[in-house]
């Protein structure tokens, strides 16, 4: 169970990992008007 766990908390912080990278290296006015980044998707 803890192991699932931590797969868990992995996948979602490299989730927000590469959509942080994808926001830092190709970001238009438009894209973040689209899908902005909100709080709640940093807390997870």
């Amino acid at each position: 169970m803890r192991l699932f766990a931590a797969v868990m908390v992995a996948t979602v912080a490299a989730g927000l990992a590469a959509r942080w990278i994808r926001a830092g290296s190709a970001m238009s006015a438009q894209d973040w008007a689209r899908d902005p980044i909100e709080p709640d998707d940093l807390a997870g």
